[in-house]
């Protein structure tokens, strides 16, 4: 998820969901000494979360690097399929976002288009969406 912008942040408390609403840089092609990206806009909701941290000292939020760290049983796991959990640290321009979950899923919800920038406008991505279907 490198260079991935973050449009909009969403907790759903009653599914124990992060959702981030993203522009997903599908490729990068290089074109001569530049580069045009495919990029679509997706959504990535983590699933089975808890104890969140936002640190962050602005809202122009972009994915430098995401850890997924420390693999254990899942404190709820007599009640989900899942078998591990995981500390994850997702490191952006701006600061830091650490939770722990046990996966996410990734919903791309419009097809990529070739851009000379890493980012879609608001018209481009047809407005901010947590949708998963």
């Amino acid at each position: 998820w490198h260079d991935n912008k973050i449009h909009a942040i969403a907790f759903r408390n009653e599914s124990y969901e992060l959702s981030l609403d993203i522009d997903y840089i599908c490729k990068w092609v290089k074109k001569n000494d530049s580069f045009m990206f495919w990029v679509a806009p997706s959504t990535l909701t983590f699933k089975n979360v808890y104890d969140v941290n936002i640190a962050t000292d602005s809202l122009d939020l972009t994915i430098i690097d995401v850890q997924r760290n420390n693999p254990r049983k899942p404190k709820n796991a007599a009640y989900i399929e899942e078998q591990a959990e995981y500390d994850w640290i997702m490191e952006t321009t701006c600061g830091e976002i650490t939770f722990k979950a046990v996966g996410f899923i990734q919903f791309i919800r419009e097809s990529p288009v070739l851009i000379k920038r890493q980012s879609l406008n608001l018209s481009e991505r047809k407005g901010i969406s947590f949708a998963i279907r």
